[in-house]
């Protein structure tokens, strides 16, 4: 019996990793940062900090899916200036000015296939900065949009994760301008937007950027929640004691208040139907167009389309409340 019980012993602490075997097999950890410095460009500037890092090659990739749509989407065709910064210990502590400074080594990657790129990370190297620009310019519930007055940020189709980190949680900043003052998620914010509590200028307010920090518990999650920021109105009702936020971007012709009791008599009676509800809170993003309609569901949030003057037209009206209702079901 004793023996037994040695032997168990002896089997279950080689079954224990020692620390060097821990740091050998452990996931790269990843950081997120979406820069719109100069929305008229359409351009958003990406940095991937990647940490707990170990010497060999790491993957980088980008989704040729987007959650809730059902075909091979094409996202790395919009990836432009890839590029890969090592950091050493000491880099990788300093806290970064509002301008880039010029330090690191540059590390060797290349393009695999269309959506992935391989780093090659040498020894010495803390953390590595893999950025790249992302052109954004195609207003659908699937895709990206960037201009002057708004980011529509479908995560998919602009943030890449490395091969094996998927499962991990992490952080997410986005610079914005300053002068947009909404913004709709179902992601978690980190804290409050940061923006400089001082008088601008005209010029300045035209260039001055403000920040908000939000955090995901992994990959999946990260990219079934879209971001939208710019400016426009927000209404806000309840259902079964679960907040939900419905942002209105873009001029409309809708009776706001109609359309609030509307959206919650529907949403209501569809949770009376399954008796339950598993948000904490819902998000609906309504992108309200020249032309055009559609949906597309996520784990808290759904994006719409609705052609902007056609709420007062009572067929395009209850249609657009079958989108609503439809993408809601989802849930």
């Amino acid at each position: 019996m004793l023996r037994t019980i040695y032997a168990l012993g002896f089997t279950l602490i080689s079954m224990i990793p020692n620390s060097a075997d821990a740091k050998k097999n452990a996931s790269p950890r990843v950081h997120y940062t979406i820069a719109i410095t100069d929305p008229k460009s359409h351009y958003a500037d990406v940095t991937l900090r990647l940490e707990d890092l170990t010497p060999g090659t790491v993957d980088v990739y980008m989704p040729v899916w987007t959650p809730g749509s059902y075909l091979v989407r094409e996202f790395a065709k919009n990836v432009e200036s890839v590029g890969a910064i090592g950091l050493n210990s000491d880099e990788s502590k300093m806290v970064f000015a509002e301008k880039p400074v010029n330090f690191g080594t540059p590390i060797a990657h290349n393009k695999l296939d269309k959506n992935t790129w391989r780093l090659t990370i040498p020894k010495n190297v803390a953390a590595v900065e893999f950025r790249y620009k992302v052109y954004c310019f195609e207003l659908s519930v699937r895709t990206s949009f960037i201009d002057e007055d708004q980011a529509l940020l479908n995560m998919a189709s602009v943030l890449m994760t490395v091969k094996g980190s998927e499962h991990l949680g992490g952080d997410l900043a986005i610079d914005y301008p300053v002068r947009w003052f909404s913004k709709a998620t179902a992601l978690d914010q980190a804290s409050d937007d940061f923006i400089a509590e001082r008088e601008y200028t005209e010029a300045e307010l035209r260039s001055a950027m403000g920040r908000a920090d939000f955090t995901y518990p992994n990959f999946d999650d990260l990219v079934d929640a879209p971001v939208q920021l710019g400016n426009f109105p927000v209404f806000k009702f309840d259902v079964n004691g679960v907040p939900h936020e419905v942002a209105m971007v873009g001029r409309n012709n809708a009776d706001v208040e109609k359309l609030r009791d509307d959206m919650q008599l529907m949403c209501r009676t569809m949770a009376k139907v399954v008796n339950d509800h598993p948000c904490k809170r819902y998000t609906f993003i309504v992108q309200n167009v020249e032309n055009g309609g559609g949906g597309l569901e996520h784990k808290n949030s759904t994006v719409l389309m609705m052609s902007r003057w056609a709420y007062t037209d009572a067929a395009r009206y209850k249609g657009f409340l079958g989108l609503v209702a439809h993408e809601y079901f989802h849930l």
